[in-house]
């Protein structure tokens, strides 16, 4: 007797997600559109200030020197034909991303005011969208390399909307001292959504941004 194989349908939503890859992507590499200078604007700061208002530097031009300084490295990787080994395999790509983490951190803490620190929310939220937004300055073949690898960028309103896609109404922001962990979990269930379903990380955060009203970085 042969046994029957349950299958499961894909729900409405992953549908929409799936039937929205190819959109997503051209969204994705439609890289005259960027309109921010390093991938975040001024709102993306908001609830995580560098000082006193008014304060200078800003936030926003702490990361955009820091973003400055990190794209310099990057021609000088590529003027010597390493870069595409930085990013060629998953590892490869979480080992540049945790430097990015490790330099963004420092650079914070040397130029913010002291006790204004940037939680580990904003730090990783900030470097993947910097990450996303070097996707204009390189080659085809580099751009889909972050495509591929990339995480990720956390805010409010994509949060919500993994929650649906994932069938996980329990997925929140923790707190500033587990967040790595939390952080590095979600990024491995979004990963394993792709691979079954298709597309990539990036390709998921285009998706969530197409519903958000506004600049969802905002918060």
């Amino acid at each position: 007797m042969t046994q029957a194989i349950e299958t499961r349908q894909p729900s409405h939503l992953i549908r929409d997600y799936q039937n929205s890859i190819a959109t997503s992507r051209d969204a994705f590499n439609a890289i005259h559109k960027e309109e921010t200078l390093f991938g975040a604007n001024a709102g993306a700061f908001q609830g995580n200030q560098a000082g006193p208002a008014e304060s200078r530097p800003s936030a926003y031009e702490i990361f955009n020197a820091w973003a400055n300084e990190e794209l310099k490295k990057l021609i000088a990787a590529k003027n010597s034909e390493k870069l595409t080994g930085m990013l060629s395999t998953q590892d490869a790509f979480d080992a540049w991303h945790a430097c990015l983490l490790r330099s963004f951190d420092d650079n914070w803490n040397t130029h913010a005011r002291e006790g204004y620190p940037l939680s580990r929310r904003q730090l990783h939220k900030l470097v993947n969208l910097f990450v996303k937004w070097l996707r204009i300055k390189v080659p085809a073949d580099i751009r889909a390399l972050i495509e591929k690898h990339g995480h990720v960028p956390l805010n409010a309103p994509t949060l919500e909307r993994l929650r649906d896609l994932l069938s996980d109404r329990t997925l929140v922001f923790p707190d500033n001292a587990v967040f790595d962990n939390w952080y590095t979990e979600v990024q491995t269930r979004i990963r394993a959504f792709t691979e079954g379903n298709g597309g990539s990380p990036l390709i998921v955060d285009v998706w969530c941004r197409a519903a958000s009203l506004g600049d969802p970085d905002a918060e």
